[in-house]
């Protein structure tokens, strides 16, 4: 009854207004309910600093990259294996589409004072093997910029 007398203004901050409380409840509900569930978070020693963590590009050709992640760092790097790939073209950087359904890893790890070598197939990610030029690749929190030649 008190909804119908409502302006259309007055009406639509009261439907924000009740959108915003179901998403904050959500969250809050979803959050205590992991809790109770699972108990005790764990936590994992993670590294940060760029100080201890660097990647190299090992080899590149127009099939394959392959990476080297050095982590010279006490505590683990956790990263995901999705990356952008952009192609200079024209004097611009121009981002290069994934084929569809391209399916990524959710966690890698480089483990402490280890290396971890990532080989990147193009074709399984373009669907097609690269052609001759320059590249530049954003990899885990890491930029490099490459040639095929």
């Amino acid at each position: 009854m008190l909804l119908c007398t409502l302006s259309k203004k007055k009406m639509k901050k009261v439907v924000i207004i009740l959108l915003v409380c179901c998403l904050f409840s959500e969250i809050l509900f979803s959050y205590t309910g992991n809790q109770s569930v699972y108990g005790k978070t764990v936590e994992y020693q993670m590294t940060e600093s760029k100080k201890h963590v660097k990647m190299k590009v090992l080899s590149v050709n127009k099939k394959q990259i392959k990476l080297k992640i050095i982590n010279k760092g006490d505590k683990d790097y956790y990263f995901y294996e999705r990356f952008v790939l952009k192609k200079r073209v024209k004097n611009k950087w121009e981002k290069i589409k994934f084929k569809k359904n391209v399916g990524f890893r959710m966690s890698m790890v480089a483990w402490k004072k280890s290396n971890t070598i990532i080989r990147v197939k193009w074709k399984k990610f373009f669907g097609k093997n690269l052609s001759k030029g320059r590249y530049k690749i954003k990899y885990a929190r890491f930029n490099k910029t490459f040639r095929i030649k």
